[in-house]
C-alpha cells in the first residue's frame, strides 16, 4: 500500500509541473510572439502558422481559466 501511495504522490507531482509548464502564461506569450516572427521571416508558412497559433491559444484559454479557478479558490 505504501508504495502504491508514493506512486500516485509522485504522479500527482510531475502532472502538477507539466501543468506549470504547459500552461505557463508567460511562456505561451513569448511562444506567440516567436511565432509571429518565424512567420515573418518565412521561416514557417501560414498554415504551419495558425495550427501552431491555435494549439498556443487554447493552451492559452485553459491557463486563463486555471488561473481565475485558483482566484476564485
Amino acid at each position: 500500500m505504501f508504495f502504491a501511495n508514493t506512486l500516485i504522490a509522485i504522479a500527482k507531482v510531475i502532472q502538477q509541473q507539466i501543468d506549470e509548464e504547459l500552461y505557463n502564461m508567460p511562456k505561451i506569450y513569448e511562444q506567440l510572439s516567436l511565432l509571429q516572427i518565424q512567420l515573418e521571416a518565412d521561416e514557417i508558412t501560414e498554415s504551419e502558422y495558425e495550427l501552431e497559433e491555435d494549439a498556443l491559444l487554447e493552451r492559452l484559454r485553459i491557463a486563463q481559466t486555471q488561473q481565475q479557478t485558483k482566484a476564485g479558490s
